[in-house]
């Protein structure tokens, strides 16, 4: 044994611990024959920042800047939003991305410029197309409703506190339908098309409600 790590008098051959860190930092060698040493943690961790959860119908779910401990601003040059287990009221409709100016008072419904290549196999055909869409930052396709049929996704939001850039994002979905015989991925990116600053954004389908899923956002330390 060398000693109890994080004691004062760390004596039994690893050095002596000169002092305790501040919140955030880690715990580092800084050479052989010197004292440890506490260290700003290096780029590129994933912060959790909330995870809701929807189990019945509701009409959409959004993550807002300073409501109900969402961080959503200057904080982190990148955030990230995972799906899980997505599932809509409404058979073979699509999943929608609305930005919030505002705070979530008013969302914005139309100026997007959206493109996304989509790959589906099964059923009657295969086939490689391309989505557009001019009321949603994402396209996506047909979201199943069945109980086995969940579609899940992950999207990219760079640096939404930017006021002067247009404000974007990239993504991946994929969505499948078991009484069409189908798995549906899709890759694309969207943006608003007027330069601007926003502090939440919404998850909805483009027809009813949203049945279930699970929706986690994380800030990238980078």
């Amino acid at each position: 044994m060398s000693g109890i790590v994080g004691s004062y008098f760390n004596t039994r051959g690893s050095g002596v611990v000169a002092k305790l860190g501040t919140d955030g930092q880690v715990f580092t060698s800084t050479g052989a024959g010197l004292s440890q040493g506490f260290e700003a943690a290096a780029g590129g961790a994933w912060n959790l920042i909330k995870t809701q959860t929807i189990t019945s119908s509701t009409a959409d779910m959004n993550f807002i800047d300073g409501s109900s401990d969402v961080v959503f601003d200057s904080t982190y040059k990148m955030y990230v939003c995972v799906l899980n287990e997505w599932r809509p009221v409404t058979d073979g409709t699509a999943l929608k991305v609305q930005i919030s100016t505002d705070t979530g008072s008013t969302y914005e419904t139309s100026g997007y410029i959206t493109a996304a290549n989509e790959v589906y196999y099964g059923g009657v055909a295969t086939a490689d197309t391309i989505n557009t869409d001019t009321d949603s930052m994402l396209s996506s396709h047909n979201f199943g409703n069945n109980s086995d049929e969940l579609g899940a996704a992950t999207i990219w939001f760079p640096n939404p506190s930017n006021s002067s850039s247009l404000p974007y994002c990239y993504y991946q979905c994929v969505d499948t339908k078991s009484n069409e015989d189908y798995i549906r991925p899709t890759v694309g990116g969207g943006r608003y098309d007027t330069a601007t600053a926003y502090d939440g954004f919404k998850l909805k389908f483009a027809s009813g409600n949203i049945n279930e899923g699970i929706a986690t956002l994380y800030g990238l330390t980078t």
